[in-house]
């Protein structure tokens, strides 16, 4: 393969030797840190009953004393992130969130061909539902000039994984996402 490909089953990477940017809704995997040659299966389902009367949300099932309870939105966040906010409910035992928000890979920096920014994790200590907000990295001052990519400068489009984990317990709990918006830097009228 070579990068850019599309690989059967709705699996779509963004570069092979990369082997992450998923599909995640039509074909389940994980989110591994783009370690080529190892995307897992995704514990991550479509369920019914969602935030605020919706039909439905996703379930993300976190197994305890696991490394990898991950999903993968796909596609790309359109726009400048701003920020992404979400609706998550909770379970029966506090899960700490993950979110991480990585680039379309133009670094210019070959040892390391993305950039991954890793805000605060997000303690889901309660039941029911409630709206979190994930903050993005400042759009950096050069953003428009393609000859100028940068380490650890966001380049657009930004993908969204999740990773969920507990420390207690036995057996897995489930928290549910919903109703996922993202809020760009783009003036209202656009």
């Amino acid at each position: 393969s070579k990068a850019g490909a599309r690989v059967t089953r709705h699996l779509t990477l963004k570069a092979a030797t990369q082997a992450s940017l998923i599909h995640d809704f039509e074909e389940p995997a994980t989110f591994n840190g783009y370690q080529p040659g190892k995307v897992g299966k995704s514990s991550a389902k479509i369920v019914t009953g969602g935030a605020d009367g919706t039909g439905h949300a996703l379930a993300l099932e976190v197994k305890p004393k696991l490394e990898d309870n991950s999903v993968l939105f796909h596609p790309s966040l359109p726009g400048m992130v701003d920020r992404v906010e979400m609706m998550v409910k909770g379970g029966d035992r506090p899960v700490a969130l993950q979110p991480w928000l990585i680039d379309s890979g133009y670094t210019g920096i070959w040892l390391r061909p993305y950039n991954l920014f890793a805000p605060e994790p997000i303690t889901v200590d309660w039941q029911g539902w409630k709206k979190v907000v994930i903050p993005a990295p400042p759009v950096p001052a050069q953003f428009g000039d393609k000859n100028r990519y940068f380490l650890f400068k966001p380049w657009y489009p930004l993908h969204l994984p999740l990773n969920a984990k507990t420390a207690e317990g036995d057996n897995p709990v489930e928290v549910r996402i919903d109703d996922v918006r993202v809020v760009t830097h783009l003036p209202d009228d656009e």
